[in-house]
């Protein structure tokens, strides 16, 4: 039953989101246990804790800047491998990379905590290729496209908790040598639904014209057929071309090229989106243990901590908020009288617009220190923020270069956000507690509201254009 088939590839991409796709930005509760554990003590003085040290800080914010920047860097190079050789080349080397870095993980100590950079870079890069490849899952589902897409998202965004779940388990006393054995040991399914649950090239889109390709363990039992090895190679040729061929992109947008994608104004306008307000949250997630013990008790840094670990919940709830407000303005413009194509972009609008405006709203909590609400607005505004990146590439440009596109958007954002460890450093030592750093990002969040006013604009010309953004 091929319906079951799809449903269950949904749920497992969501799966794999929240537990190991989005993981490297739990890093706030795994730098807890971290600390516990005397990790980078060793650059500390005796008199000073390990919670003290500027030098430790400084080593564990290198860890993360590093990790997250190299993994959205190598999406280029992952975007081109889904492209060319399709998801099973793509995610096999992707689930490898991951269950590697959990295994260095494991095998890491105080005395080589060293190993937490490759570790960490593996699991991230791991993990935000996983994303790129589940993301075609909204192919299955046509009427909800956005909906899905946003779902894995959001899924992503709850990926924090997987180190919070470290963190309880640590808390509890469980051994942490113990606990990364355990993961490394979950981490072996992603190289198992790659195989069952994906296909060996592209998703295929669902529609009403023709029948759905099978995909999955049906193309791994027809590998082992070997009596039809010439037969199903022809007929797999043909399905993937048709695959690729009514992913909803029209006759004109097969002209256009990667790099005249790139050269729209629009690009450059998303890309600055994204690089600010990723550079926001990012720097948020580095400094948050600095900046949460620059005002708090130290007894209720723990308690913070939990709840700050467990708020990621809402990501997965909070993301298809942003794809159904996105597919509900399409449908509503399109019962007003207005065309696809201007729908569609005033459907972006109202995705974007609510990013930028929530990103306002977290930077001025974190200005102001209002703990909570920075808490809730925080997870608000990076579950809208890949939700509406994703949905911005998937509707504005040719479907046949969502992974290049995906990966070039990601390699630019990951080399931006190699400021947060020159800002992170430059706040500990010239602007303790980032009081005015902090204020400084309201000013960017600002800035970010120039893309949202660009598709509305795009929205309003050219009423009878073709849907993508070219």
């Amino acid at each position: 039953n091929m319906l079951f088939h799809h449903i269950a590839t949904i749920v497992s991409c969501c799966f794999e989101c929240l537990l190991f796709g989005g993981v490297i930005f739990g890093w706030p509760s795994l730098e807890y246990v971290l600390r516990k554990e005397k990790y980078f003590a060793n650059y500390c003085t005796r008199i000073s804790t390990v919670n003290e040290c500027s030098k430790s800080k400084e080593m564990f914010n290198l860890v993360f800047t590093v990790s997250v920047s190299t993994g959205q860097v190598s999406l280029v190079f992952g975007g081109y491998l889904l492209d060319k050789f399709g998801t099973w080349v793509h995610r096999g080397i992707t689930s490898v990379a991951f269950v590697i870095g959990a295994l260095l993980l494991a095998l890491s100590s105080p005395e080589y905590a060293i190993m937490l950079f490759p570790s960490m870079i593996l699991i991230a890069v791991g993990g935000l290729n996983l994303l790129s490849s589940n993301i075609q899952a909204g192919n299955l589902s046509n009427s909800y496209r956005v909906t899905v897409i946003t779902l894995m998202n959001g899924s992503f965004d709850s990926g924090m908790l997987a180190f919070f779940l470290f963190k309880l388990s640590y808390d509890s006393g469980i051994d942490f040598k113990s606990i990364t054995v355990a993961y490394v040991v979950f981490s072996l399914y992603l190289c198992i639904s790659t195989f069952t649950l994906m296909p060996r090239k592209w998703f295929p889109s669902v529609n009403s014209s023709s029948p759905v390709p099978r995909y999955g363990i049906y193309e791994v039992r027809q590998l082992f057929c070997r009596k039809n090895v010439v037969i199903n190679e022809s007929s797999q040729d043909e399905d993937e071309t048709r695959v690729r061929d009514t992913t909803g992109v029209d006759e004109n947008s097969q002209k256009i090229s990667t790099l005249n994608c790139i050269k729209s104004p629009l690009f450059w306008t998303g890309l600055l989106f994204i690089c600010f307000i990723n550079l926001r949250i990012n720097f948020f997630l580095g400094s948050f243990s600095s900046w949460i013990a620059s005002f708090e008790d130290h007894s209720s840094l723990n308690t913070l901590t939990n709840i700050f670990g467990t708020l990621p919940l809402v990501g997965i709830v909070v993301a298809p908020i942003n794809g159904a407000m996105t597919d509900i303005t399409i449908k509503l413009c399109k019962k007003c009288g207005y065309n696809d194509s201007q729908s569609k972009w005033k459907g972006l609008f109202t995705s974007t617009f609510s990013t930028s405006v929530f990103a306002v709203c977290f930077s001025i909590a974190v200005s102001l220190r209002n703990t909570y609400s920075s808490f809730v607005f925080f997870f608000i505004t990076r579950s809208f923020l890949y939700a509406s990146n994703a949905t911005f590439i998937s509707l504005a440009f040719p479907a046949y270069h969502f992974g290049k596109l995906f990966g070039i958007i990601n390699f630019a954002f990951g080399m931006f956000g190699l400021l947060q460890f020159a800002l992170f450093t430059f706040g500990l030592n010239i602007d303790p507690g980032f009081r005015v750093t902090n204020y400084t990002w309201i000013a960017a969040a600002v800035i970010t509201l120039v893309h949202s006013f660009a598709i509305f604009q795009k929205s309003r010309s050219h009423p009878h254009s073709p849907t993508r953004i070219l």
